[in-house]
């Protein structure tokens, strides 16, 4: 609970033909979080065998084109499963790029082949509509197109085009002898028919193209009466719609047919190109491969065993602890060659926490994980600033709905969180004696925020101090394992950094809150040497045990050292006074809800309020709005301002003492991402 799950270093060295299986054990099981190769030795080469060389290109090409068949069902309103059990999904990616390659291939042709017949027809329909507008006008102005080109002096041209464009056309042929027939298509498009002089022809068109003209070209089959080819075009575009409809149902059917397919197929593709992927990482000998990472120290054993079970020929297993002082995971440790992951492993109601410590950054391998205190501390804060029964049973009830709903099931945790801080809410609201910012003295169990300001904030800075205190003996405890002393002794939060602040701190108690006089002499005395001992043992400790560095790695500290010296002392003091200050502000919250509550039933009772000799029918109605909206407005606005300043208490005034975030998140090979 207080430190992150203990790992092991496992190393299995297997025959080639035996990787596949190891590696289908390993992403099934979820349970190894894979290091690069270089780390173990510099000697082996990448870990891909010779006959999976090709295999990855070819895989990725399979599932683009999976990809682009997915896209092409799902445009028909056709969904596809992605959720398989992972009995169904076989790691073996040769086996599973020569089962599908064929399979997608055939189907990505198939599908273009409809789809091109699609597109086919809807360009002949296209043509069809236009010439069928085109002779619509031909029609109106009561001649054919025939007749029309039988003119020996006169020829025609016809075509379709935007209507904003017909002003300007007609203002650039007002120079050219010609008769324009139009008829609107649309609110946006106009068929018009030109009928010029042949010599003018070339230039009509020309000048017609340049304002944005479709020129309709008439086939000899629909040149002659008008009526008759209207009918003809009728009958072939019925044709084409209806040849087009059963290529549609073609499409709909074989959508139907593969898309309980397409998801595994993508889910295989997916798997196996993650094993080869991993490969990379692989260490290689001329028949050997060797996997190497990390491990959840409990399940070592058991992998061990399952791993020898599963494989019938020779398999090599090492295993080895980095908080041992001997082996080659304690050895890669101490190099910095690769840093240990942090897994979590806490009980149920501590995992809505996690999402509080991993914004901030994971906890090192050895140190402390802060997500036991973070819930403590978070819990009190919030309930603290925002104590209310009714406001805290509203977050109860959301959170509820939240973490239960299936839809919101990516945020459960934070479902989960909001239950905890609205019970917090909930009791504190008890113990001020406030139901949706109404206080009642009789319900009070322990202070009324805006009667007991003295009280409230002396809490907040005694909570304050409880914090800082756990946040110095964390960092302690933390520096003596990593057996860095002088961090322990004369760090900013170290042992006697922490005495001044205690001593202090009783000081100020004795002084100011009994009233009792100290003498100087004594008050100075115990203030002071802490800090004397600071700064002279610092230095001291690095002459006596620092002095076999490089000497001009003792040049740059010395620099370091000497501006240190001389702020330390104030940076300490600064520190721990605005930090133990900035606690004011949880009982500055408390009064600040009560306020905020105060102001909204004032407001609410300025238009005759609910009871009284003024109130009527409209009065309560505006009473109960006013009151609704203004409880749902601050529950908001304060709901989100508390919980971000639990945070910065949080992470300025807890974790700078201990917690730097450094680590790096367990990521186990698996099938979906993580």
């Amino acid at each position: 609970m207080f430190k992150t799950e203990r790992m092991k270093l496992i190393q299995i060295i297997t025959l080639d033909e035996d990787v596949i299986p190891v590696c289908d054990y390993l992403i099934k099981k979820k349970v190894v979080h894979l290091i690069d190769r270089a780390f173990i030795s510099t000697a082996l080469r990448e870990g891909t065998p010779t006959g999976f060389s090709n295999t990855l290109s070819e895989i990725e090409s399979i599932d683009q084109k999976l990809k682009k068949l997915s896209s092409w069902i799902t445009e028909n309103d056709v969904k596809i499963n992605h959720f398989f059990s992972e009995s169904k999904i076989v790691i073996d990616p040769v086996k599973i790029c020569n089962e599908t390659k064929q399979k997608v291939e055939e189907n990505v042709q198939t599908f273009s082949d409809y789809i091109d017949e699609i597109q086919n027809f809807k360009d002949k329909i296209d043509r069809l509509t236009r010439i069928s507008d085109t002779l619509q006008s031909f029609e109106t102005a009561g001649v054919s197109f025939e007749e029309v080109s039988k003119f020996n002096f006169f020829a025609a041209v016809t075509g379709t085009m935007p209507r904003r464009f017909i002003p300007q056309l007609r203002r650039s042929m007002q120079q050219v002898p010609h008769h324009l027939e139009l008829r609107n298509l649309s609110e946006d498009e106009v068929s018009l028919i030109v009928i010029c002089t042949k010599e003018a022809k070339k230039n009509v068109v020309y000048t017609l193209k340049n304002h944005y003209f479709s020129e309709v070209k008439i086939p000899q089959e629909y040149s002659g009466d008008p009526h008759d080819a209207l009918d003809s075009i009728e009958f072939n575009l019925w044709s084409l719609r209806e040849e087009m409809a059963a290529v549609k149902q073609k499409i709909l059917s074989l959508s139907a047919t593969l898309a309980p397919k397409i998801g595994l197929w993508q889910k295989l593709i997916k798997a196996n190109a993650k094993v080869l992927n991993a490969m990379h990482l692989f260490g290689k000998t001329a028949r050997t491969t060797c996997i190497s990472g990390w491990i959840p120290e409990r399940k070592a054993e058991k992998i061990e065993i399952e791993i020898n079970t599963l494989i019938s020929r020779p398999v090599k297993i090492e295993l080895s602890s980095p908080d041992d002082n001997t082996g080659l995971a304690s050895a890669l440790k101490k190099e910095g060659k690769t840093k240990v992951p942090s897994k979590f492993k806490h009980p149920a109601f501590l995992k809505p926490f996690q999402m509080l410590i991993t914004t901030y950054g994971y906890p090192d391998y050895d140190g402390i994980d802060p997500t036991f205190f973070v819930a403590i501390t978070f819990t009190l804060m919030f309930g603290l600033m925002f104590g209310d029964i009714g406001h805290g049973a509203v977050l109860v009830s959301i959170g509820l709905f939240i973490a239960k709903s299936k839809t919101f099931k990516s945020i459960a945790k934070a479902g989960w969180l909001m239950i905890t801080v609205g019970c917090s809410a909930m009791f504190f609201g008890l113990m001020f004696g406030s139901i949706f910012g109404i206080e009642i003295h009789s319900l009070s169990m322990w202070l009324m925020p805006l009667k007991d300001t003295k009280q409230l904030l002396g809490t907040a800075i005694f909570l304050g101090i409880l914090i800082i205190t756990t946040g110095i003996i964390l960092n302690l405890i933390q520096t003596v394992k990593r057996k860095n002393y002088r961090e322990f002794l004369f760090g900013q939060w170290g042992l006697l950094s922490g005495c001044f602040y205690w001593m202090a701190l009783g000081v100020f108690f004795i002084a100011l809150i009994r009233d009792k006089d100290i003498p100087v002499g004594l008050t100075v005395g115990v203030l002071l040497i802490p800090i004397l001992l600071i700064v002279l043992g610092d230095v001291f400790y690095a002459k006596l045990f620092e002095k076999n560095k490089p000497h001009s790695e003792h040049d740059d500290n010395d620099e370091h050292s000497a501006a240190e010296t001389i702020f330390k002392p104030i940076e300490i003091t600064l520190g721990f006074v605005t930090q133990t200050i900035s606690f004011v502000r949880v009982g500055a919250f408390a009064l600040n809800h009560a306020a905020l509550m105060m102001v909204v039933y004032q407001l609410a009772k300025m238009g005759g309020g609910l009871t009284g000799p003024e109130s009527n029918f409209g009065s309560q109605t505006a009473y109960i709005i006013a009151v609704v909206t203004g409880n749902i407005f601050v529950m908001l606005l304060e709901g989100l301002v508390v919980f971000i300043q639990c945070l910065r208490l949080e992470y300025y005034e807890f974790f700078s003492k201990f917690f730097e975030g450094n680590g790096i998140k367990f990521k186990p090979l698996e099938i979906e991402d993580n």
